[in-house]
């Protein structure tokens, strides 16, 4: 495959571009690949990412969430309870913000603009690792 398959390979633009939905800038070339491809490409790239720096407890949570919105649905085809149908609406929002800030105007330019004086260079998307972003952020985090 003709893919960035590690973290240390990945640079954060793409990883962004990912998060947002756009598997194919896993792609080292464009026009290379296929979308059953970019999925399995997404999916190694998360377990590097999980061995090296673990799960976050936003992550558990989310996991968690993601349980039980498929255990309610279920139980909403089963039962037909129109009353689920709220439920279901409240673990979708939750879901929603697990992974906003608590700090207002907490994104990612922030953190980059962050991390660059803690580092004493300009940091940009586009020529940091995945590998080197998350662990830069978290050596920030033990000196501040």
């Amino acid at each position: 495959m003709n893919y960035f398959l590690t973290i240390d390979k990945l640079t954060m633009d793409r990883w962004l571009k990912c998060q947002e939905g756009d598997l194919t800038a896993l792609r080292v070339d464009p026009a290379i690949g296929t979308e059953e491809q970019d999925f399995v490409a997404w999916e190694l790239v998360n377990q590097n990412y999980v061995e090296t720096f673990g799960v976050s407890r936003k992550h558990v949570r989310y996991l968690q969430l993601q349980k039980e919105l498929l255990l309610v649905r279920m139980e909403y085809l089963i039962s037909e309870d129109k009353f689920l149908l709220n439920r279901i609406d409240d673990i979708e929002r939750e879901m929603s913000t697990v992974f906003v800030s608590d700090q207002p105007n907490a994104n990612i330019t922030t953190t980059f603009i962050y991390l660059s004086k803690f580092m004493g260079y300009r940091i940009t998307a586009e020529t940091i690792s995945v590998l080197e972003f998350f662990t830069m952020v978290e050596e920030y985090g033990k000196n501040n």
